[in-house]
């Protein structure tokens, strides 16, 4: 099964560079998501085998415990963004461009390969190659401003993923010689590693690994890339390439934990979680962009995951329910910010009155999603933001969970105040026909919200049981 999820998206691609039918390219990416979401829910449900047949392969993939999870969620995510492009692709009024597909395959090969790697320096392969292929995406629409938020995306992303590979070599210093990257290595020898050098190739793999998570003050790229990249990619982005870079970070911040030097990395996660969340929650009472006021959003949420990792215990598992909440929350937004945008024509929050009036069904995606991405119970989000905050209280950081609590309610009120606005002021072109696309542009949302809604009232076994594996595996 590994081999497929390898191999399947490279021959795809390929054919359809030769390929100029737009049904043929969406039926692609639709097959491929289909048997995408089998095989991650297969696997995390229904003891699905994933290996690898290929022997040559066996040694550098593997599905563990901890990847289960991320397997799980960009199966989800890819599987609603395939089927929200089906609609979103045949737009006539939107130009055409085979790319798109094929770069969005690519996207999610590397994605894969990432999740499945069991070497440290293959990881670092492919989330550079997530970097190249997202921004052949991100610069889809060719304007002016997508094109400055695309290099800017590749400048900075790649000097961090610089300094995460200084982070690798520093960390094959801290074992001396005859080390490698292989995680049972690393893991299994942690114990007998250099303090002074695990320590600063951690530091080295944070900053790296966090500017592609977008975690403060290595964000700046992520506002412009997820303003400019068509709803479909910043969906893709927010719900899934943030989360893979966590990954790496989690997958580091184990050998530290073997180590016995746990609270080192937690002390750095808990002061960029607290950054984060703040500037997070500072700029979404300024901005003015609706589809920039989901990335500053999405910075907060970062902020709160690698906070739940520093806080630890029941903080750790809030962490990972958090991650899947928001991105079934962030998808549905980005995907519905799509809609906001192909009816009036701007990112404007003040140019944008009168959602319920010109599309109904919009417009309660959007009042929904609200309400999921602040954590109003009885949503998933509300469930992990509770549990992490039971874990401040737990281990007597009164004052932290106090600042916790207050910007979210700043983050609260700049998010609802926005929109409202959108929903509920006057439409300055209520005269006109009123818009409704095809469900394709509002099941996939629907699902996701749902979703969020079930993991609040109720977790199923199974998926409580990945989640702790998961959080045993970190430990």
């Amino acid at each position: 099964m590994i081999d497929l999820l390898l191999f399947v998206p490279i021959i795809l691609s390929i054919l359809l560079v030769f390929i100029s039918n737009k049904n043929v390219h969406i039926a692609c990416l639709v097959l491929y998501a289909a048997f995408h979401l089998i095989v991650g829910v297969g696997s995390c449900f229904f003891n699905l085998k994933i290996a690898t047949y290929l022997p040559f392969l066996a040694p550098y993939f593997k599905l563990d415990s901890l990847g289960s999870l991320f397997l799980l969620n960009i199966s989800v995510i890819f599987a609603g963004v395939a089927f929200y492009n089906i609609g979103f692709l045949k737009d006539p009024t939107r130009e055409w461009r085979k790319l798109y597909p094929i770069f969005l395959l690519m996207f999610v090969f590397s994605i894969d390969g990432l999740i499945l790697s069991q070497n440290l320096g293959l990881f670092w392969v492919f989330i550079e190659a997530t970097t190249l292929s997202s921004a052949v995406l991100i610069c889809h629409d060719r304007s002016k401003a997508a094109l400055e938020a695309t290099w800017k995306y590749i400048f900075i992303c790649s000097i961090g993923i610089a300094l995460a590979f200084v982070g690798i070599l520093l960390l094959l210093a801290a074992y001396g010689e005859g080390g490698n990257l292989f995680f049972s290595y690393l893991y299994g020898n942690a114990k007998g590693a250099s303090v002074f050098w695990l320590k600063l190739s951690f530091i080295f793999m944070l900053i790296g690994f966090g500017t592609k998570m977008g975690l403060v003050p290595v964000h700046s790229w992520l506002p412009d890339a997820h303003a400019e990249a068509p709803s479909p990619i910043s969906a893709m982005l927010s719900g899934a390439l943030l989360n893979t870079a966590f990954l790496g970070i989690l997958r580091a911040y184990k050998v530290l934990e073997i180590a016995g030097k746990g609270d080192f990395a937690r002390g750095l996660f808990i002061l960029m979680g607290i950054m984060s969340i703040c500037i997070g929650a500072v700029y979404i009472i300024k901005v003015r962009n609706f589809k920039r006021l989901l990335a500053y959003s999405s910075i907060e949420h970062m902020g709160i995951m690698v906070l739940g990792v520093g806080i630890g215990g029941l903080g750790l598992f809030a962490s990972l329910l958090h991650m899947m909440a928001h991105s079934f929350s962030k998808a549905s937004l980005f995907l519905t910010s799509g809609n906001i945008l192909h009816s009036y024509k701007t990112k404007s929050i003040d140019q944008v009155k009168g959602l319920f009036k010109r599309d109904y069904y919009t417009g309660w995606l959007w009042m929904i999603g609200l309400l999921a991405i602040t954590a109003f119970p009885p949503f998933g989000t509300f469930i992990s933001e509770f549990y992490l905050i039971k874990a401040m209280f737990k281990d007597g950081h009164f004052f932290l969970a106090a600042f916790v609590l207050f910007f979210l309610t700043v983050v609260l009120y700049g998010m609802a105040h926005a929109f409202f606005v959108m929903l509920f002021g006057e439409d300055v072109k209520d005269n006109l026909e009123h818009h409704k696309a095809s469900f394709t542009a509002y099941l996939p949302q629907t699902v996701f919200l749902l979703a969020v809604l079930f993991l609040g009232v109720f977790i199923p076994k199974p998926f409580w049981d990945i989640i702790q594996n998961a959080c045993a595996y970190i430990k």
